[in-house]
């Protein structure tokens, strides 16, 4: 009598070992390049959200500077008045220095002879503007680290031209992004 006896081919517990050991080699070898990669991914789109949220702030501020005739105020975050001979400040949530730049700019209408005032305030990291005398704070921009006025004629606030404008903007780890512009009223009477 032939019989014929089967031998059964499987996986043995050591191939399957050797196998899991090459796999976990290639995972390790891969794994750094993947969370490298995911980070820059991350860094890259905060950039270009705080690129775009900086874009908008500025050209906001830009906008309503250039329809304005002059500062009128610089306040503090505890209401007191602080425009003085400087030539240049800076809007900081860190400190308690500057807490509002307030514009003046000519009524639309041309039958009357008011004024409107334009006001920004930092609080926050949060940049707000409002339009008085509607006194409604307008969410503009988040992320909003600093914001550096500087006179562009070296003058004092109350008599400039125009501003030089730096805002500085920062999102969690991510190292920060500054945008300038450079503004002049345009209804200050010196700039005819």
């Amino acid at each position: 009598m032939n019989v014929n006896t089967r031998t059964k081919k499987g996986v043995t517990l050591i191939e399957l070992c050797v196998i899991l050991a090459i796999i976990l080699i290639v995972i390790a070898v891969i794994y750094p390049f993947f969370i490298s990669n995911m980070k820059t991914l991350y860094e890259t789109e905060t950039r270009s959200d705080l690129q775009k949220e900086g874009q908008y702030a500025i050209k906001c501020f830009t906008d309503k500077t250039m329809e304005a005739q002059k500062i009128t105020e610089l306040k503090a975050l505890d209401g007191k008045v602080v425009l003085s001979e400087s030539d240049n400040t800076k809007l900081d949530d860190s400190s308690a220095y500057l807490g509002e730049i307030e514009f003046i700019a000519p009524s639309i209408d041309s039958t009357t002879n008011s004024a409107i005032s334009y006001c920004f305030m930092l609080k926050d990291n949060n940049l707000y503007y409002k339009q008085k005398p509607f006194n409604n704070n307008i969410k503009v921009a988040d992320n909003i680290q600093s914001i550096e006025i500087q006179t562009i004629d070296g003058k004092n606030f109350s008599e400039c031209k125009g501003l030089n404008v730096k805002f500085t903007l920062r999102k969690n780890q991510v190292k920060s992004y500054t945008i300038e512009s450079q503004v002049y009223f345009r209804n200050n009477p010196n700039n005819n």
